[in-house]
């Protein structure tokens, strides 16, 4: 499978944060990579400036969100879904 794009991932984020509880950003990231089916090449992927191709497709995921007003960050470092978030997926 190849690494989904970062709009491809809204669901997937929205669906994990739909219990409600506060994640830790970096945590959550890679909870919502290990939910991938990737292969051990693809996780460990690489962008032109170095940084990991599928960690960088979550948080974009997660940054669009935000700015969308689906999820929040209650303080710094940790996410949380809203109510539109919450309508969102349904």
């Amino acid at each position: 499978m190849a690494i989904p794009k970062f709009n491809e991932l809204f669901n997937v984020v929205l669906q994990s944060l739909s219990d409600g509880q506060e994640w830790r950003a970096r945590d959550f990231y890679d909870h919502v990579i290990g939910g991938l089916d990737l292969s051990d090449e693809e996780r460990s992927e690489t962008l032109g400036g170095g940084g990991n191709r599928a960690l960088s497709r979550a948080y974009f995921a997660c940054e669009y969100l935000f700015q969308a007003g689906a999820i929040i960050r209650p303080k710094r470092g940790y996410l949380q879904i809203t109510d539109l978030g919450r309508r969102i997926l349904s």
